[in-house]
């Protein structure tokens, strides 16, 4: 209980030491995927291979003492580590819940049956088209067809084994290739049955994300705004974040919700470049009050880095 009255304080006054501790987590399971998509930084972030290792996450989580959830991807498709379901099962033991997103392709039923049975909390997919050939097309080695066949089978599968998890929810990238038909993911989730879908924005390194998606400001709050009403009037759940400069505050990743890629390196968040640390070799507290870790708190609220300066998250 402390420690979430000392989070509330953290994010209400932003300081330089952070006097919490994490709640939540990102954590990457593995940098592989199966998929080429167009808008993804995996082409321009220069990794090796790697999957996290069942005693790695071990590791790593029991640094962690607050923990409530981890949401388990990063660059690349949870469901290609090996591992994964003694990751979740970890998890679990440890009252931690868990949730990931996913490409969908790799859904086949006996990986469905191993996810109901796991616990899951929730389960995203990502969609970024509500019709057959332009969602194939944005996401490449893809077929949205067989995504939502998979997702058929997933929903049944919780029908008969009468249970409510995982959770189903789909998280869509805005970008300028489907900015203006957005609505018909909404009417895909409804068909589908699945109960929210959240919409977040495309990040395009050093441009603005104006110039890249072909409507202003005001024109792309109008276009949400009316995929909030069509969610009502479907019965759909939609969430989305602030617009970029949509507040005063920075964004409050850096005293949050950090993450931690697949080979332990601790950042700021999944966009950043430079590592805090690494939670495999170091104590987690260590990182993340340590001097790289208050420079950044500090930087953000005046002179952002360029990563963060390009974000349309900044002012969240």
């Amino acid at each position: 209980m402390l420690n979430r009255y000392l989070l509330k304080f953290d994010l209400l006054f932003r300081p330089s030491r952070c006097l919490s501790s994490p709640l939540e987590l990102q954590l990457e399971p593995t940098n592989r995927c199966n998929l080429n998509c167009g808008v993804c930084l995996r082409k321009v972030k220069k990794q090796e291979a790697a999957d996290m290792s069942f005693e790695d996450f071990q590791q790593i989580i029991d640094k962690f003492k607050y923990l409530k959830l981890v949401t388990l991807h990063g660059w690349g498709e949870p469901l290609l580590n090996p591992d994964l379901f003694e990751i979740i099962g970890y998890a679990r033991q440890k009252g931690i819940a868990t949730a990931f997103a996913t490409g969908g392709s790799l859904l086949k039923p006996d990986i469905c049956l191993k996810l109901v049975q796991s616990h899951l909390d929730k389960l995203i997919f990502s969609i970024d088209a509500g019709e057959s050939p332009a969602s194939d097309a944005l996401r490449k080695n893809s077929y949205l067809n067989e995504i939502t066949d998979n997702i058929r089978y997933m929903a049944g599968l919780k029908k008969e084994l009468q249970t409510p998890f995982p959770r189903l929810g789909i998280s869509t990238t805005i970008m300028k290739e489907n900015v203006r038909q957005l609505d018909k993911i909404i009417k895909l989730a409804k068909d589908l049955g699945i109960p929210e879908i959240s919409f977040h924005v495309a990040y395009y390194p050093n441009r603005y994300l104006y110039e890249e998606l072909g409507v202003d400001q005001r024109q792309l709050k109008s276009i949400l705004d009316g995929l909030t009403r069509l969610g009502g009037v479907l019965k759909i759940k939609v969430r989305y974040y602030k617009l970029h400069g949509g507040g005063s505050k920075p964004c409050q990743t850096g005293w949050f919700i950090p993450f931690v890629a697949s080979n332990g390196d601790v950042f700021v968040c999944c966009y950043q470049q430079e590592p805090m640390g690494n939670v495999l070799t170091e104590d987690f507290q260590d990182i993340w009050n340590n001097r790289r870790y208050r420079a950044f708190r500090k930087q953000i609220k005046t002179n952002p880095n360029d990563t963060c300066r390009y974000c349309n998250y900044l002012h969240s």
